[in-house]
């Protein structure tokens, strides 16, 4: 019994609750200290110290081949003691795995014929406080990981949260953190307000602006402030609860609906969500962009008027529609930010700001063709074309 006493002791859960004590006692300073304790708990010692296990082994061994017996019947099913450890009497390295696995069954068969145990099999209530456990030490890593990037990154902030009928989101030289994964430009802090007397905000720029990475900005803050946690942008930071986020990129037509399919029945499915005073914020990327320009901007259009005559709905639009600024500069509720760009010895550059207003630069599609280097029979025919376009003809 001495040598299952020391199994017990050395179980799994007592690891885990003796290392969650450790990390509320004397909190790590920083994620690598934090690594650095789990992995030490975790490769002190396997089930049992060697010693123990090999005594075991060498005990319920000699007691087998007095048995003569080769397999084990449970209530189950059958279990095969592989031939490679019917015959060892010593526990090499390279065996560990398999004897520890094995090692399970062998505790259960004794247990189960000890006469002197209430129970026969006292790890098994353990089994969900160890998942547990491992569950606790899993949400440490994240929240001291997650401290540790707010602390080395500047500029994340905790922002004021505003009853849902307020309806305001107020983000102050707010980024999108995911952007630096694609690219090793610095992120570009904006602005961001939307409140009663401006509900959808259309954003217009040249491809790579900025129009999309400013909505997902917007959009990762608001899931932040809602779940309690930090944001991406400075103090000030105003953001009203949501009970929904709804964020759309431009539809693919991969399943077997057409992207402008998909497209008409998401569109007709979040706007039914908006009732009863339930407040959503809604982005759009490229609307209608599935079908024709002149109808796609007609849709937008009629999208953009809907949203902004729901008084609990907030929006965020990223287009390509430059004639779109003659017909929504008149809604009431609705403001337009664009993202400029500047040609310079061929090359297409932009700052990714976002500015104030209407676009004033609606030709660059051209603009980036030729900077990235598109085949000039191709452009020359797509210039002809738009001349001709341009004069009526």
């Amino acid at each position: 019994m001495d040598g299952f006493a020391v199994l017990i002791d050395e179980s799994p859960l007592f690891k885990s609750y003796r290392f969650a004590e450790e990390i509320v006692n004397d909190p790590p300073q920083t994620f690598g200290m934090l690594k650095y304790r789990l992995m030490k708990t975790i490769a002190e010692k396997p089930i049992a110290a060697r010693e123990r296990l090999e005594e075991v082994a060498d005990s319920l061994q000699a007691e087998r081949m007095e048995r003569e017996v080769g397999y084990s019947y449970y209530d189950y099913g059958r279990i095969e003691i592989p031939n490679y450890l019917k015959t060892r009497t010593t526990l090499d390295k390279k065996y560990l795995n398999h004897y520890i696995s094995l090692e399970q069954w062998r505790r259960f068969e004794y247990f189960s014929k000890s006469p002197i145990l209430s129970v026969q099999w006292p790890f098994a209530g353990s089994d969900g406080d160890i998942v547990s456990a491992n569950m606790l030490a899993n949400q440490l890593i994240v929240a001291a990981s997650q401290a540790e990037y707010f602390r080395d990154n500047k500029g994340w902030t905790l922002p004021q949260i505003l009853p849902k009928e307020d309806g305001i989101i107020d983000i102050r030289e707010g980024t999108y953190p995911l952007t630096s994964n694609f690219g090793k430009e610095e992120l570009t802090p904006n602005n961001t307000l939307l409140d009663a007397k401006k509900r959808v905000e259309i954003l217009d720029g040249t491809n790579r602006g900025g129009k999309t990475i400013d909505m997902k900005k917007t959009a990762f803050a608001v899931v932040c402030a809602l779940a309690g946690n930090y944001v991406p942008a400075k103090h000030g930071t105003r953001i009203s609860h949501f009970d929904k986020v709804y964020f759309r990129l431009k539809g693919s037509g991969l399943n077997d609906r057409s992207a402008l399919e998909q497209e008409l029945n998401a569109y007709d499915s979040v706007l039914k969500n908006v009732k009863n005073g339930s407040s959503v914020l809604i982005c759009i990327d490229e609307a209608w962009s599935s079908t024709n320009a002149k109808e796609g901007e007609a849709l937008t259009y009629g999208l953009v008027k809907r949203i902004s005559e729901l008084p609990t709905a907030r929006g965020m639009f990223a287009i390509h529609y430059p004639q779109l600024k003659h017909h929504s500069l008149n809604i009431e509720g609705v403001i337009h930010s664009h993202f400029e760009y500047q040609e310079i010895n061929g090359n297409v550059l932009t700052a990714h700001k976002k500015l104030p207003g209407a676009n004033p630069q609606p030709g660059y599609a051209f603009v980036m063709a030729k900077a990235e280097g598109l085949n000039q029979q191709i452009l020359a025919h797509a210039y002809s074309l738009s001349k001709v376009n341009t004069n009526g003809k």
